[in-house]
This record gives C-alpha cells, sequence and structure tokens, in this order.
C-alpha cells in the first residue's frame, strides 16, 4: 500500500527501483484509458509514446499496472462493429498487467471493517494484491453447476420416486458411488449422457478446453480439484473474460448474478445515499424559494458545505457499523469516523467521494448526477491501495481531496499519466 502499516495518515512507502530493494509503483488506469491506447484510429504521436512508456515501465518491473473484475466487464464492447477495438483493448491490458488484479470490492470490504474492529492496521495486506488474476468474488467454485453431492442426492430422489425403500436406495448408491466418486457401472452410465457444452458455456465463463475439463468431471475422468482449478483458469484469463462479456452482455446467468451479488450490499447503499440527497436537494431548492420570497439572504440558508461535510463524518461512521452488522456479524459500536479513515481506507474513499459528489447536485451550483458517477465511486475504493488512479476531471478533484492523506495520486489527464508516474518514481 502507499503508506507505512501502522498509519494511513502519515508518509508514504519510497518508491524507488528494485535493486534498492524498494516496492514497484502501482498504477490503476481507468477503462477508457485502454480504449484511447489501443485505438489506432486516434493514434497521436504523444499517445503512441505514452503508450510505449507504460508498457517498458510494466516490462522492466518499476510500475506495476493493476485492473479490476469491474475494467474487465466495462471493457466490453457494446456492438459486434466494436469488436475489434475490444480485442486490442484487452492486448493492452494483459501486456500491461499481466494477471495483477485487485480482489473484489466484497473482499476488501470485509477485510476493512475486520481490521477496524480490531483497531490496529493489519500488517500484511498483500492479499488485496492477486499476482494470479484473482478479481473475483471469494468462493468462486461455489457457483459450479455440478458436484457429486448434488448427483448422489439427485439419484437418491430418483429412487424414492421410484417406490425404493431406504435399504433399496443404499445399495444403489453403494453399487453406483463409493466415496462419493462414481464407480466403473455409474462411469458407464455418465459417458452415455449428453454434456451439453454450448448450452453450459452460455451460462458460465469457461473457455472450451477447461468446460471439457468439467465435462470430464460429470463422466467420474477429473477429479473435483482439476475441475474447479478449470474454472478458475478461465477466469483468470483477461482477455477471454472480456470476450465473453461481449458475448454475454444482454443474457442472464447465474454466474453475471453471482458476481454482480457481490458489490450489491455497496452498490445499494450508493443508491440510498443518491436517494436519500435528491430528498435533500428538492427541500434545499424548496428553501431557497422561500428565502427568497421572505428576502432572506444568502437564499440558501439552511445547508452549507461545513454542515455538508459534518454530516459526511456521520454517515460514514454510521455506514460502516451499519454494513459491518448487516452482512458480517461485526460490532463497531465505539469507531469513529476517524477509525474508518484510518482502518478502512477503501470503504472511507468511497463513501466520501459519494458524499462529496453528491454535494454538487445539492448546492447552489447544482449538477445533476451521472450514472457513470457511481461506477467512478465504486471505482475509488481501490484508489488508497494504488500510488496512481486514473480518473475523469470531474471525480479527480473529489478523490484526490479524499485520497491525501494515503499518498495516492490522482492523475485527471491521461496526457498528465507519464509526468506523474515519473514524479512518484523519482521520489
Amino acid at each position: 500500500m502507499n503508506a507505512p502499516t501502522q498509519d494511513f495518515a502519515n508518509s508514504s512507502l519510497s518508491l524507488k527501483s528494485n535493486q534498492e530493494g524498494r516496492r514497484p509503483l502501482r498504477a490503476f488506469l481507468d477503462s477508457a484509458d485502454y480504449s484511447i491506447l489501443s485505438d489506432e484510429r486516434r493514434s497521436k504521436p504523444q499517445l503512441s509514446k505514452l503508450r510505449d512508456q507504460l508498457i517498458g515501465w510494466a516490462d522492466s518491473g518499476a510500475v506495476e499496472f493493476w485492473y479490476s473484475g469491474t475494467i474487465l466487464s466495462e471493457m466490453a464492447p457494446l456492438e459486434s462493429r466494436y469488436a475489434g477495438a475490444s480485442v486490442a483493448r484487452a492486448d493492452l491490458l494483459v501486456r500491461l498487467c499481466k494477471r495483477q488484479a485487485l480482489i473484489s470490492f466484497d473482499q476488501i470490504l470485509l477485510r476493512e471493517l475486520q481490521i477496524l474492529r480490531a483497531g490496529i492496521l493489519e500488517t500484511d495486506l498483500r492479499s488485496v494484491y492477486s499476482y494470479t488474476g484473482d478479481w473475483f468474488p471469494e468462493n468462486a467454485v461455489d457457483i459450479l453447476p455440478v458436484s457429486w453431492l448434488e448427483g448422489i442426492r439427485e439419484f437418491d430422489v430418483g429412487a424414492r420416486q421410484q417406490g425404493h425403500n431406504r435399504e433399496t436406495r443404499r445399495k444403489l448408491k453403494k453399487q453406483f458411488f463409493k466415496n462419493g466418486r462414481p464407480t466403473n457401472v455409474m462411469s458407464g452410465m455418465l459417458e452415455k449422457r449428453q454434456f451439453d457444452l454450448d448450452e453450459f458455456l452460455q451460462k458460465y465463463p469457461m473457455r472450451e478446453n477447461d468446460a471439457l475439463v468439467l465435462a470430464g468431471y460429470v463422466a467420474g475422468r477429473a477429479t473435483c480439484a482439476q475441475a474447479q482449478e478449470a474454472f478458475l483458469a478461465s477466469l483468470r484469463d483477461p482477455s477471454w473474460m472480456i470476450r465473453w462479456y461481449y458475448n454475454h452482455s444482454n443474457k442472464l446467468s447465474s454466474f453475471t448474478d453471482w458476481v454482480r451479488g457481490s458489490s450489491s450490499s455497496i452498490v445499494e447503499m450508493i443508491e440510498q445515499v443518491s436517494e436519500d440527497a435528491l430528498i435533500l436537494k428538492g427541500d434545499a431548492e424548496k428553501l431557497r424559494e422561500t428565502g427568497s420570497e421572505l428576502g432572506i439572504s444568502p437564499l440558501f440558508p439552511a445547508i452549507d458545505k461545513l454542515w455538508w461535510l459534518k454530516q459526511q463524518d456521520q454517515l460514514v461512521a454510521h455506514l460502516a457499523k451499519q454494513l459491518a452488522s448487516r452482512l458480517f456479524e461485526i460490532s463497531l459500536e465505539d469507531r469513529t469516523s476517524s477509525d474508518v479513515d484510518r482502518l478502512a481506507p477503501g470503504f472511507s474513499t468511497c463513501i466520501r467521494v459519494l458524499h462529496s459528489s453528491i454535494w454538487e447536485s445539492v448546492g447552489p451550483s447544482a449538477r445533476n448526477p451521472k450514472p457513470s458517477d457511481w461506477a467512478d465511486t465504486l471505482h475509488a475504493l481501490y484508489a488508497p491501495y494504488v500510488d496512481i488512479f486514473r480518473t475523469d476531471s470531474y471525480m479527480a478533484r473529489i478523490i484526490q481531496e479524499k485520497t491525501h492523506k494515503y499518498g495516492t495520486t490522482i492523475v485527471a489527464k491521461i496526457e498528465d499519466l507519464a509526468e506523474q508516474i515519473e514524479v512518484r518514481l523519482e521520489d
């Protein structure tokens, strides 16, 4: 991370070369960056030079580029005519990031709330960074549609429906299964069972060769561990995942429901805060109108930025306690907003960025919120865990304000990226 393991608010780690025992600089690019830098049609000398610089830093090990599961889904093209551009984006992401993925929202949230409960910043936060591409929620293999326990249960139900008593069902199980694995007799039956590969690949993002391993598991020719590893191998391939998201963007599947579910609590929280802010905005507008009618100056008599920031402190602590209790049965009764800032930096940044951006929609110079604001708010959760964080110009100002204490450099324009990286490398 950017800061010492004992206190985020103090100095940041030195980021010199590996030869001097320093860790690489960590950078997180916006999904649009991969599009711009890989699009030959928009290629300009400055952007070509930047792309080459980024690749050079990644190849040398001076800079580590990191992606998230959200970035993968955002990079999938919406129309078939953009499929070629999607391949170029994926190739650039793999070239820069390799398999370097930040873990999913739900896992970071759980880790931070556990640390917040302990009251001491954990000394080893390396598991936030996966060098094997584990961007997906925890227990991914649990969503696999096949298990021998399910097969045994289905076999038992079928035998019962046919009127077999308990002793007969026990003997049948013994004939067809041994230690949870199919016997030769059962394997022969499963061999004849058609494994609909196309139908399976519509629901689960597995490369065909990996799916065939799962088919072998169904037929008893592969172990459970081999089937699970085949599934994870597909998830860990960024190029494959981007293609799969594109081919299945308009289709429902247990996989997409599962991935979305991992961040659903945070999304629900964001939606609720946004809805409350819109109500507050309406009330504020009524107050301004009333103040104007009564000749009261200023025309925004009850709500100002100072008041709003005080509410933010209360909100950060309140939501941390609420989520910890509701999702993980963790009690944080004595924790303050300062504790959340120090011990749960991702959560704190996410909430503070959301709340401050909402002010832009409530204050005197109101700005209508955009759908992309929610995605940017979620991305901001990762900002304290990297040294360089790219986002759009609107969000950059807000995120920089909230992450300055963590030592993160926020870059608002892609044209400034190389310069900011060079500055941090020289620190």
